[in-house]
């Protein structure tokens, strides 16, 4: 477990440096809090990145809400089983 948290942690950590060093924090004006990473690939010219990231952000919700509902089911049938429900 600890080591999935540490490398998840550089992760984060290459990922800010590298938007960072792309000129991210430089005209903050420009770039949207929600799409910042997508409108920073537009800035230096690699638009076809955007979609990339999109893609890669609609999985990542996709599985997010699916695990969101797997658990939830989960909870209900404890709770029914153990009569907490009517």
């Amino acid at each position: 477990m600890i080591e999935t948290v540490i490398i998840c942690t550089l992760l984060y950590v290459g990922v800010a440096l590298s938007l960072a060093g792309m000129g991210l924090g430089t005209n903050t004006n420009s770039f949207s809090p929600e799409t910042a990473m997508a409108d920073c690939f537009q800035a230096v010219g690699l638009g076809w990145m955007t979609y990339v990231i999109y893609v890669c952000a609609l999985f990542g919700l996709t599985a997010s809400i699916s695990t969101n509902f797997m658990a939830t089911v989960r909870v209900v049938q404890s709770f029914g089983r153990d009569g907490l429900l009517p």
